[in-house]
């Protein structure tokens, strides 16, 4: 039998010093096993915040996730459908009137726009400009996958950005705290995390850092993966054509655009005892483990012809958005986000080709971060 990329599904990796898990079921096994594969410890931790859901694998994760569940439900974020189109329009006018007169126009702006202040309203954010969000979030994201030595340039810049937003979350927590003394009643993700203080482990440094980690991480992804959505629709005229005419495609579409282009490319475990093994290969406690996300979303044995775009795929699901415990707890809003934003995209601009995109250097998210589009001629 021939030997595939696939093939060992698990490897050590030099480069990483950790190991690096290719295979589809492998990556789901070890992503729904918090018992032996921790995501508490690794890089991320020590970057983002140490005690938010994304890293931590305690109660803590369960209550903060309940607490907010309702707000992220796939019956919520649908409710919001209208509201999300509406302001994908408002972005949406000016970039027409632009592509119209002949100009070449980044849409990744529009894009970081709209996500930025989908972000802000679930915060109910006072003190914070959309400019600022972006900054912050792009600095504190930067490579936040490996550790980086403070003689690193990013790891000053990360630090200054961290405390600046920290101290923006204090302000914003303390305001909480005086409105619910006043009898309000929470209804923003930043009250309900406050009227939960000192229950189930609920502290004010879980506070922070559950917020720090919503704030960091819930527009970024959405913004590359609407990147990616418009470099691959485009690029696929008869799909995008039969979406047009079927709008009711485009959310199965969507899925395979995060499943051939995986906005995020790997999750970080750190094995948590001796005697541990992934498809026979004994681990040692303290070792990293790199789950190949974006790997294992084309592998051969569980999605045929994986290199295909194909908006009528079928069969297991996508591990775009992570899975077990620490699936990503917006991907019901990010997914209706996406649908709506790239509807009225297509409804509104369906004679647009991509003339120039760059995808940067980022190792841990792929996704564009210059994506210039211009009006579709044909023949051009």
């Amino acid at each position: 039998m021939n030997s595939t990329p696939f093939d060992p599904p698990i490897a050590w990796d030099a480069s990483l010093a950790g190991w690096t898990v290719k295979s589809y079921d492998l990556v789901r096994q070890a992503l729904r096993d918090p018992e032996r594969f921790t995501s508490e410890g690794g890089a991320i931790a020590e970057n983002l915040a140490g005690q938010a859901m994304l890293v931590t694998d305690s109660p803590v994760h369960d209550a903060v996730r309940g607490l907010w569940a309702k707000s992220f439900s796939g019956g919520t974020a649908a409710a919001r459908r209208q509201e999300l189109e509406e302001l994908a329009d408002s972005l949406l006018g000016p970039t027409l009137s632009q592509l119209q007169r002949g100009a070449v126009v980044d849409l990744v702006p529009l894009f970081k726009a709209f996500a930025g202040k989908v972000v802000l309203d679930l915060l109910n954010f006072s003190r914070v400009n959309e400019g600022d969000f972006r900054r912050w979030y792009e600095l504190v994201l930067d490579s936040a996958a490996f550790s980086i030595s403070p003689n690193h340039p990013l790891y000053a810049e990360r630090c200054k950005a961290k405390a600046e937003i920290y101290e923006v979350l204090k302000a914003e927590v303390s305001d909480r705290r005086e409105r619910l003394e006043r009898g309000e009643k929470p209804t923003d993700l930043v009250s309900m995390i406050v009227s939960a203080e000192d229950c189930e482990g609920i502290t004010g440094a879980v506070i922070l850092d559950n917020l720090f980690n919503l704030f960091t991480g819930g527009a970024d992804t959405t913004v590359r993966w609407v990147g990616n959505s418009v470099v691959i629709l485009y690029a696929n005229r008869p799909a995008l054509e039969e979406i047009r005419a079927n709008p009711v495609l485009l959310p199965q579409a969507l899925e395979e655009v995060m499943r051939l282009k995986s906005v995020t490319r790997f999750a970080v475990r750190i094995v948590r005892a001796d005697g541990v093994e992934l498809a026979g290969q004994p681990l040692s406690r303290g070792d990293t483990v790199y789950l190949l996300t974006s790997v294992a979303n084309h592998d051969p044995a569980v999605f045929s012809n994986p290199e295909r775009f194909d908006i009528h795929r079928k069969g297991k699901p996508h591990l775009g958005f992570g899975y077990g415990m620490h699936q990503c707890i917006g991907m019901n809003l990010a997914r209706v986000e996406a649908q709506a934003l790239i509807g009225r995209l297509i409804a509104a601009m369906p004679e647009l080709e991509v003339a120039e995109v760059q995808y940067g250097d980022d190792t841990v998210v792929r996704g564009p971060q210059y994506l210039g589009v211009r009006q579709f001629q044909r023949g051009r």
